[in-house]
């Protein structure tokens, strides 16, 4: 969504200031698509349920950070992220609005499991580097010394070099 598209998408009362938020992120350099996109559902979700005077309050926003049913922590994330760089940016020209607490941001389990090689697998992988034998293109000349390098250091990381 380019910055001509977003510009008239929003409806509430806080519409200008939104564009305004969108222009900023623009101008610093981001493209600022996925965020836009979801700016522009919070400000349809609070057209439709804050009251025009409120506009940004405590309940409201609790709400829309709300996880929804199927929703990924992912995109809880992201309407958390854009609702709380939104209301920063508020209190920078000056709005006195209620900032959502990081700790109410979604928090997904990792599925990163760190590998850790033994020393025989650190022994056995040093075995193999040794076993390699440089390219003949010369384009790739340093090819076989890079991985012999690279084992090396993954070997010296667990303390297991060898000359």
């Amino acid at each position: 969504m380019s910055s001509s598209q977003s510009k008239g998408m929003f409806k509430s009362s806080l519409a200008p200031l939104m564009e305004q938020f969108v222009q900023e992120k623009r101008a610093v350099g981001y493209r600022y698509e996925t965020g836009a996109a979801t700016l522009i559902r919070l400000d349809r979700f609070l057209a439709n349920e804050a009251p025009p005077d409120t506009g940004w309050s405590r309940s409201v926003i609790r709400r829309w950070l709300a996880k929804r049913p199927l929703e990924s922590t992912s995109s809880q994330r992201t309407r958390f992220t854009v609702a709380r760089q939104f209301a920063e940016f508020l209190c920078r020209l000056g709005h006195p609005v209620y900032v959502p607490d990081r700790a109410l941001a979604a928090r997904g389990h990792s599925s990163f499991s760190p590998r850790i090689f033994t020393q025989p697998e650190i022994r056995r992988l040093l075995q193999e580097a040794d076993r390699l034998t440089p390219l003949q293109h010369a384009h790739r000349s340093g090819t076989w010394s890079c991985q012999r390098c690279s084992a090396c250091c993954a070997a010296a990381a667990f303390g297991s070099v060898r000359s």
